[in-house]
């Protein structure tokens, strides 16, 4: 029988595998355009000086990416990349979005989201404001009068703190064209302009411009949505840096309905990343070394295994890989088996407080262990 002194193993740190050690990461959200397909797609540069288009690229995308460091980042300088869920929600609840309306088409301050309407009924009510899924709640086309509808959205630089976090559009409406009706045909266009001056001096605005054909509905109710980021020539690192806009255009003409009321928009809203929230996800996943070392102590002796499980902790089951096994006598319980578990795989640092809690909980919990021949015990847990 092997004997260690008891000290010795509670406040020795354990073992950690390198490729679990997480200090930074990347969430990427998405890695291209998605959603409703452009029926064209613009990237440009166009030289303010001698009006005219002085390079035009293929479009590649720039993925969307939230980032997370932790403190010790500095020291361990490990960095894994996660795509975020399906099913998670990177954006920003359309009633949480502040914005002011505009009487003139004018480009936002840095910091705000400005919107500019002209030809829906009634004036001045954002179809943001109805993602509540109220199909009562709408704007829609007044009697056809030959006018223009004509809905946008302006997003500043630095709105909510992070340029570009505008990289698409939903749209929640119902569309009854007339038999007759004509181009130009009800669209969605995504507009990111970026302006920079390079190394000669020269001015920039670089465009990148995707339009979506917004489908008839013949009445009924319809659901679309649009992402486009930013492209990857754009970045930083390549010297492409200034201020920039988004604007999400909504455009149509009367004279392409019958009656009143036969385009309705029940929502319209851009689709902003919710960094912030993003960073809460990141977090989650860093992994540092323990400070100190997580034992679960049996009365009596156990088989010895490679992992162990235990269960009815607060917060849930705790499986983890054993570092090591002692076996010791205490002079209150007798024969005892000690595990040491590796904390790499039982603790991340958003749930250390709660695993460490649920390791010191009472002596007399009941808790089961997942290995062959050990029966349901109550352990001392340290």
């Amino acid at each position: 029988m092997i004997t260690v002194d008891f000290k010795e193993v509670l406040y020795k740190a354990l073992p950690i595998d390198a490729q679990d050690l997480t200090s930074a990461v990347d969430v990427v959200v998405v890695g291209d355009k998605t959603g409703l397909e452009p029926d064209n797609l613009y990237d440009y540069d166009w030289d303010t000086v001698a009006i005219e288009t002085v390079n035009s690229w293929q479009y590649v995308a720039r993925p969307v990416v939230a980032n997370y460091a932790h403190s010790q980042d500095t020291t361990y300088h490990m960095k894994k990349s996660i795509k975020l869920a399906d099913f998670y929600n990177p954006f920003i609840k359309a009633s949480n979005l502040s914005y002011a309306y505009d009487t003139v088409q004018a480009n936002p301050t840095d910091s705000t989201l400005v919107i500019h309407e002209d030809g829906m009924s009634p004036t001045g009510q954002s179809p943001a404001r109805y993602a509540d899924s109220n199909n009562s709640t709408y704007i829609s086309n007044p009697a056809p009068a030959g006018n223009q509808i004509y809905y946008v959205w302006h997003i500043g630089n630095t709105y909510l703190g992070h340029s570009f976090a505008c990289i698409g559009f939903r749209l929640v409406y119902s569309m009854k064209l007339k038999s007759t009706a004509t181009a130009p045909f009800p669209y969605v266009q995504i507009n990111h302009v970026k302006y920079y001056t390079d190394g000669n001096g020269r001015q920039h605005d670089l465009f990148t411009i995707g339009n979506y054909s917004i489908p008839d509905t013949d009445g009924k109710l319809n659901d679309i949505y649009a992402i486009l980021p930013v492209p990857l020539h754009w970045d930083p690192d390549n010297g492409i840096i200034g201020n920039s806009t988004t604007a999400i255009l909504l455009n149509a003409w009367d004279a392409n309905f019958t009656n009143a009321g036969d385009f309705k928009i029940y929502e319209f809203f851009p689709l902003m990343v919710d960094f912030s929230k993003l960073q809460d996800v990141a977090a989650a996943e860093i992994k540092l070394p323990a400070t100190r070392p997580a034992q679960v102590v049996v009365k009596g002796y156990s088989t010895p295994d490679t992992s162990l499980t235990v269960t009815g902790y607060p917060g849930g089951d705790i499986t983890a890989a054993v570092a090591s096994v002692e076996y010791k006598h205490d002079m209150e319980n007798g024969l005892i088996t000690v595990y040491s578990l590796e904390q790499s795989t039982l603790i991340r640092e958003s749930d250390y407080g709660q695993a460490r809690r649920a390791l010191d909980i009472q002596v007399n919990n009941r808790v089961k262990l997942s290995q062959q021949g050990v029966k349901s015990v109550k352990p001392l847990i340290y």
